[in-house]
């Protein structure tokens, strides 16, 4: 339980949590995908694997700065 309450605490933690739960499963599909096309690559797929990094990144820190730092900030205040 300690992992989530550190993923819940931090931008870190929030970039390490999507990465696992976002990141990688969508990895996998396109991974997938481009191979039943037949058309994936080892370029293709360290292009995929890039793209996906980076939307995780992004996304977490999205979630982090509208989202859940405001909501810890707030906790904090009513204390």
């Amino acid at each position: 339980m300690t992992f989530f309450k550190w993923a819940s605490a931090s931008l870190l933690g929030h970039i390490a949590l999507t990465e696992m739960l976002f990141s990688l499963p969508l990895f996998l599909v396109f991974l997938d995908a481009n191979y039943d096309e037949g058309t994936l690559t080892l370029a293709w797929a360290l292009h995929i694997a890039l793209v996906a990094a980076l939307f995780g990144v992004v996304g977490a820190a999205l979630v982090w700065y509208t989202i859940s730092l405001p909501l810890i900030k707030q906790r904090k205040d009513r204390r």
